[in-house]
């Protein structure tokens, strides 16, 4: 009995071994011969391949007729290539370059270079990227929430109070001065709502009504003030809550500390700008 010459294999009665090359892109050492439907041919492993019909014989990924310094090899059917959108492709102890997928948070849209995990690309500020061998983002972070750069999942951090965070944001926005926002998970400006009456909101980002400050006596501050004691006369009296109106009182006019709306002084009293009280008029 003849051995089965490598680069073919031969079933149970082969007369003629060429009749049977071995598959292509996969190897036959000498005596392949399959019984009962058993594989006709074996694979390279990964770092190796075999190319072309009746091969014998597996080449490392950087040697051999098509071999690659730096290439990768999946091992058969696969040639010599790039690593491959999505992984890094490092070279191991034995110089055999192994293919790693990107994890969770990061992408590489290089389908060559990446050599080593840090060449993978943290996720984009404003987006997240949910699963390993990404070649970019997955989609951009969910309203109400903030996704900061190399985020892996659309929620990654909820949006604070003091703050709103449309879609796609990458940090909180703050509620801008003579507003605040007592709530987290908020998703436009609308969230922010005008300084309560009697107080003012003099910077970015309140949420806690303990933060606020008090009118000052001689001041009104209706809605929306972002002074504690403010100089000019603004906006007009309205029971729409939006509307902001605060300034100083007049001559006429009282406001203790605290005041919403000025006071007008009660018959036979009277006050000069600025007058957190009323005087009794002198007589005559």
């Amino acid at each position: 009995i003849t051995e089965c010459p490598a680069g073919n294999y031969c079933p149970e009665g082969t007369g003629d071994p060429s009749n049977f090359p071995c598959e292509e892109n996969y190897y036959c050492p000498a005596g392949t011969s399959p019984k009962d439907g058993a594989i006709k041919s074996y694979s390279c492993p990964q770092g190796q391949y075999a190319v072309g019909t009746s091969q014998s014989q597996c080449y490392d990924c950087d040697s051999g007729p098509i071999g690659q310094s730096g290439a990768f090899c999946a091992g058969s059917p696969s040639l010599p290539g790039n690593c491959g959108f999505g992984f890094y492709c490092p070279t191991n102890v034995d110089g055999v370059t192994e293919q790693y997928a990107c994890p969770p948070g990061t992408f590489n849209d290089d389908n060559d270079s990446a050599t080593q995990i840090s060449d993978c690309k943290n996720c984009t500020a404003g987006f997240y990227c949910e699963s390993e061998g990404l070649s970019g983002v997955s989609g951009p972070c969910d309203a109400g929430y903030y996704c900061e750069s190399g985020s892996s999942v659309s929620n990654q951090y909820p949006c604070p109070s003091g703050a709103y965070c449309e879609i796609g944001s990458s940090g909180p926005t703050n509620c801008t001065i003579g507003t605040f926002n007592p709530l987290n998970l908020q998703q436009s400006n609308s969230s922010c709502l005008p300084c309560l009456t009697g107080y003012s909101c003099p910077t970015e980002g309140l949420s806690d009504t303990n933060t606020l400050e008090v009118c000052e006596s001689g001041y009104f501050c209706y809605r929306g003030s972002s002074s504690k004691n403010p100089s000019i006369e603004t906006g007009i009296f309205t029971q729409n809550k939006t509307q902001g109106y605060y300034g100083p009182c007049v001559a006429g006019q009282y406001c203790p500390s605290g005041t919403g709306y000025p006071q007008t002084c009660p018959g036979g009293t009277f006050s000069s700008n600025n007058a957190a009280s009323c005087d009794i008029c002198p007589p005559g």
